[in-house]
């Protein structure tokens, strides 16, 4: 059993938009009700440190982190455009590859091994897997 989803806005020092993600992701996976095997299958992202980039205040997550979180986990464009609007700057597919890469797996709902081919098709280095 899971803990309850932390409410956005509860606590967070004002415009703290990096808390507000990392709140968000949680609630996203805890949402899903996905054991860890699952989750790390999916989004190849090592839950345990998932865990800890999450409940480190001076930790940052990665816009590679985050599209393999999104593809992986299937998320809408929508809700993957918030997420990445939080992390520095909603979705830009035009100007940005890894951008183009996420929109272009979540149209054609990719798994995380799809996600992987089509960034190596376009020569786009994104770590496999986090440790």
């Amino acid at each position: 059993i899971h803990p309850r989803p932390i409410e956005v806005g509860v606590f967070l020092p004002n415009g703290d938009k990096m808390a507000e993600l990392k709140i968000d992701m949680m609630n996203i996976y805890l949402d899903k009700n996905i054991t860890t095997a699952y989750f790390e299958s999916h989004t190849n992202i090592k839950y345990n440190s998932f865990k800890k980039s999450l409940n480190r205040p001076q930790s940052r997550i990665h816009r590679d982190t985050l599209a393999k979180f999104v593809v992986g986990l299937r998320l809408s464009l929508e809700e993957a455009d918030k997420l990445f609007a939080l992390e520095s700057q909603p979705l830009s597919p035009e100007h940005i590859l890894l951008d183009a890469v996420v929109v272009h797996c979540i149209q054609n709902r990719y798994d995380i091994n799809e996600m992987f081919d089509t960034c190596e098709q376009v020569k786009l280095n994104i770590f496999e897997i986090i440790e």
